[in-house]
């Protein structure tokens, strides 16, 4: 453990999000002095869906008593939906996600980081770092000077003191997402659900709509409220799910072709709050560039018009609350620190590729940065080894499999039917899923179950991941 001492040798933890919350949350109940550094005052608004699956709590057991501070939603019910209209509907035996809302936990974050003796400085934009081999020094943008013997640097997508070390230069436009929701009151924009969480993967902007006659919508908006029975009870085969591909996009007009027919890397999706609903369309930067005309706030307001068309939502889209963001979806850094940093949450590239849940993996990064500082006692040569050990232990094994499940599912649409479908067939094996989102198994037990039942899906991963190296090497060397 760091020993107590003064003011300039406190661990200074950059970014009071998640990660920063709660690395400074970790060091701070261990007696170890934190200065938590962050560019806003709290509460503040922060753009983002706002789900994390249950497993936080079990993960972070203080944290279920203290949720009572601020509004939250259990979720038991999923709804998802392909590119093909294919659907289904997943339901635990227990609340499997957590709806929040980031002005509110952020700041609850903070709080009992600070009730545990960590000091908050807020309105410290910090624009330049450098180290050497005793110390870190930050410097914000009012020139206020900041040193440590370890920084833990939770400061977003965008982070500054990665970059000004050399640790990530800026994420490559195929290793990133552009979110674009809005948190709108109730009152204003209702979902006619509130109890199920929606989703559609591989979403496309102007299928789904009553010209198109693409997704299974016709012209009643009404016929299109998701009815459970009857999207369970769909025809076990995905291909007799998908359109033609040649009224779609000029594809052939053959289901059964091994010509990949890929899917559009992004989802949509809504998510029910207590007195809000997010509601959101995202893609990786690099499609979205190259595919998607629209501006960002058209497309989100064309979402939520076919969702209105549909019967699955109520009102309007409200500009004000509109907010587009970027999210790391590539995978974490393969060096996620260097002498005294480390890196935790979006700015080490912590979020889940496949769903996109960045809030957990970030609370988990940020913890596991403050054990390592404290089982190290911030011995340099120790520190970034310890910090990815357990990185890699917890965390990594899932997250690289996220990658390679999206790159593989957005390669071919058919790939996304056969889950849904599997979906409705497997049960067994929806319900592992759905352990390990409560908190209920690991996600190796899991993981060893499913690929042991699908040796060709190990097969199509090893290669996936493979190349997923190939592309990274590629892309070091340019």
């Amino acid at each position: 453990m760091i020993a107590r001492s003064s003011p300039a040798e406190a661990v200074v933890v950059v970014g009071a999000g998640p990660a920063g919350a709660t690395a400074a949350w970790a060091l701070a109940s261990n007696g170890v002095r934190v200065q938590l550094l962050d560019r806003s005052v709290f509460p503040r608004n922060k753009p983002c869906g706002g789900g994390i699956s249950m497993r936080v709590l079990p993960r972070f057991p203080h944290l279920a008593r203290e949720l009572g501070r601020i509004s939250t939603h259990e979720i038991s019910r999923l709804y998802l939906e392909g590119p093909a209209g294919t659907s289904t509907v997943i339901e635990s035996d227990g609340p499997a996600a957590l709806m929040i809302r980031r002005v509110e936990f952020d700041a609850l974050l903070v709080s009992l980081a600070v009730e545990e003796g960590a000091e908050l400085v807020p309105g410290v934009d910090v624009v330049h770092a450098r180290q050497d081999a005793r110390s870190v020094a930050l410097v914000a943008r009012d020139g206020r000077q900041f040193t440590a013997p370890i920084v833990i640097a939770a400061d977003g997508v965008h982070s500054v003191v990665a970059r000004r070390l050399g640790l990530n230069p800026g994420w490559p436009a195929s290793s990133i997402a552009l979110d674009m929701m809005e948190e709108t009151p109730r009152e204003q924009l209702r979902d006619i659900d509130p109890s199920t969480l929606w989703v559609s993967y591989g979403y496309e902007p102007g299928f789904g709509t009553r010209d198109s006659g693409f997704a299974g919508c016709s012209a009643n908006p009404k016929s299109q409220i998701p009815n459970p029975a009857a999207v369970a009870g769909r025809s076990a085969n995905p291909e007799s799910q998908i359109p033609n591909p040649a009224a779609v996009a000029g594809r052939s007009a053959n289901p059964k072709s091994q010509i990949p027919n890929p899917a559009a890397e992004g989802y949509a999706y809504i998510f029910p709050k207590r007195d809000h609903v997010n509601i959101g369309v995202g893609y990786v930067l690099s499609y979205f560039r190259s595919e998607i005309a629209d501006a960002p706030y058209e497309l989100q307001r064309g979402f939520v018009d076919r969702l209105r068309e549909r019967g699955i939502v109520v009102g309007d889209s409200v500009r004000e609350h509109f907010t587009p963001y970027l999210i790391p979806v590539g995978g974490p850094l393969r060096h996620p620190g260097r002498g005294r940093v480390l890196i935790a949450g979006d700015a080490g590239g912590f979020v889940n590729g496949f769903t996109a849940e960045g809030i957990y993996y970030a609370m988990v990064s940020g913890e596991l940065a403050a054990r390592a500082v404290l089982a190290t006692a911030a011995e340099p040569a120790k520190l970034l080894t310890a910090y990815r050990k357990a990185c890699d232990d917890e965390i990594g094994c899932e997250l690289r499999d996220s990658v390679s499940i999206q790159r593989y599912l957005f390669a071919d649409r058919r790939r996304i039917a056969r889950v849904i479908d599997g979906a409705n067939r497997e049960r067994a094996l929806t319900r592992l899923i759905l352990d390990f989102a409560i908190g209920r198994r690991s996600y190796r037990a899991v993981r060893r179950r499913i690929l042991a039942r699908a040796p060709l899906l190990t097969a199509r991963l090893l290669v996936e991941r493979a190349a997923g190296r190939a592309r990274r090497r590629a892309g070091s060397t340019k």
